[in-house]
């Protein structure tokens, strides 16, 4: 079990973008969600898949579990979220 620590920043401009090293396509779907607790199964570039249980809500940490699922799981999954889906672009900047 990892603690994931819940970070966010507000960015004012696009100088970041210089910094960008690699982007990568994300696509997440909600499984389930329960009070504090959630199951997410995400596809990173369409060639690797995830899936993560979250629970808790102390402050800024949370307890993650994370493990790779076979893409086809994956796909099947997202397919079955019923409009819980999110797409997204993770800029790796160094």
């Amino acid at each position: 079990m990892a603690k994931e620590i819940e970070r966010k920043f507000i960015v004012d401009s696009n100088a970041w973008r210089a910094a960008a090293a690699t982007s990568k396509s994300i696509v997440q779907a909600y499984v389930a969600i329960d009070g504090d607790t959630s199951v997410r199964v995400r596809i990173s570039d369409g060639a690797e898949a995830r899936l993560t249980l979250k629970s808790g809500s102390s402050g800024m940490t949370r307890d993650e579990f994370e493990y790779p699922i076979p893409l086809a799981d994956a796909r099947e999954l997202v397919a079955a979220s019923r409009g819980r889906l999110i797409a997204k672009t993770r800029h790796i900047v160094t």
